[in-house]
């Protein structure tokens, strides 16, 4: 069979993944869901990637390499705030070909019945696909029924059927990584070969507003498994950085001091960032990643507001400490914000914006709360928030908070010495971000979940 893996085009560069999607004009980063979907089909197959955010492929040119191909199957990633755009690039790919069209994703996993109902997409799998497509695709191949398939839903006869959800995959050394990457993969603030690692899956900590890969419960791969990967990713892609992309990288601090020191073991050259948990750091960790090659990591501090705190478990009143450490260490520090809690105004934004100068971060990501539908918060607040799921939209908070604390922060004089400090060490990059924030800042319409950094 010929199996098309599809990264679906569209106006803006962006990176969908299960949990989010974003806009992303200054790096980009390989679609890792597809990729292992890709790797974890019996390669008797003829299986081809398109990633059109990274070709920068458009509907049209799509449609003439789907003729020319004439795949049986086409699996794509329908993203979040591409929504609306994703299902209409799959309507019209359903128009000019036959295939059996297969989504995974976020929505296709919580809204199944829904999206089948109203869309061309003939099979859903819900949450993680890889041991669902195996299956899958050898009853495609054999044309034999569904029915016992677990971890799909599917169209059948005019009907729609919700079969049960596949059990997590605990043991994820069974699974095979991506091979390969391309050198049109890129991280912010870096010109070296760049791609992403995954090292486990899901997170425990359940905050009100978050939505994990695939589950609150951590699988984790063995140290052994990821540093082959790291091995093949130098040594056979001549791969020079790395994002580790788990939800939180940090989760079991023993597992990964001891990979650190297989990483230096190894003799691994390369430079490495990710996203960690502020009140799981201490300095004996941070110590064992600097000298592994980390150099960056990102922390989710979310509000420095101790009544926003309990909505993602967040014990970060230690943050500062922990800042000081990194930066003694000389890594660079990116934290993440959240405004739009229910108890945040005006004055508190820019409190919390205030406050967060004084941490001595290189850079700040504030993001507007968005109630996702299925977590804690969209639960608990449901008759404040407008959401429709055809055409797609989730309207929560009207002022645009997140321009007052961007504002606030970056128009402070000590923010504006740490970033001249990266205009002298990242020139180009830093000059294209500023634009970036600068247009950002002064238009009236933000229709895309926007991170700069």
């Amino acid at each position: 069979m010929k199996i098309l893996l599809i990264n679906l085009p569209f106006k803006e560069q962006i990176i969908r993944r299960f949990s989010c999607t974003y806009y992303a004009k200054e790096f980009l980063f390989p679609p890792l869901e597809l990729k292992y979907i890709a790797e974890n089909i019996d390669q008797k197959h003829q299986i081809k990637i398109i990633d059109c955010i990274a070709e920068k492929t458009t509907i049209t040119k799509l449609i003439k390499t789907i003729k020319i191909t004439k795949p049986d199957v086409i699996i794509t990633l329908i993203g979040i705030e591409s929504f609306n755009e994703d299902i209409n690039s799959v309507s019209i790919i359903k128009k000019n070909c036959k295939a059996t069209v297969i989504a995974i994703g976020y929505y296709p996993t919580i809204f199944p019945k829904e999206i089948l109902q109203k869309t061309k997409i003939d099979i859903i799998i819900k949450n993680e696909p890889e041991k669902t497509i195996q299956e899958l695709i050898k009853k495609i191949e054999k044309n034999t029924k569904f029915e016992n398939q677990k971890g799909i839903s599917y169209k059948t006869e005019n009907k729609i059927i919700d079969n049960e959800m596949q059990k997590r995959i605990k043991n994820l050394n069974q699974i095979r990584y991506p091979r390969t990457t391309s050198k049109k993969y890129k991280d912010i603030f870096s010109n070296k070969r760049f791609t992403t690692v995954l090292a486990g899956r899901g997170c425990p900590f359940n905050c009100d507003f978050c939505i994990q890969t695939y589950g609150t419960k951590y699988y984790r791969r063995s140290n052994n498994n990821i540093i082959e990967e790291l091995k093949h990713l130098t040594e056979s892609e001549k791969v020079k950085n790395i994002r580790f992309m788990d939800d939180t990288f940090n989760i079991n601090s023993e597992e990964t001091i001891k990979l650190c020191r297989l990483i230096r073991t190894n003799k691994l050259k390369l430079k490495w960032s990710c996203l960690c948990r502020v009140d799981l750091l201490d300095e004996k960790i941070i110590s064992e990643m600097k000298k592994a090659g980390c150099y960056r990591i990102y922390i989710g501090i979310e509000s420095l507001q101790k009544e926003n705190q309990k909505y993602s478990n967040n014990k970060s009143q230690n943050c500062r400490e922990i800042i000081k450490i990194l930066k003694k260490y000389n890594i660079e520090v990116i934290a993440w914000f959240l405004v739009g809690f229910p108890n945040d105004t005006i004055k508190s934004i820019k409190k919390d914006a205030k406050d967060a100068t004084k941490l001595n971060i290189d850079f700040a990501i504030v993001s507007q709360l968005t109630p996702y539908p299925k977590t804690k918060f969209f639960i608990e607040n449901k008759d404040k928030i407008e959401f429709s799921l055809f055409p797609y939209s989730i309207k929560y908070t009207k002022i645009n908070l997140e321009k007052i604390f961007y504002k606030t922060y970056y128009f402070n004089f000590l923010t504006i010495i740490r970033t001249l400090k990266f205009l002298i060490k990242y020139p180009i990059q830093t000059i294209k971000i500023t634009f970036q924030f600068i247009k950002y800042f002064f238009s009236k319409k933000n229709k895309l979940k926007k991170d700069f950094i």
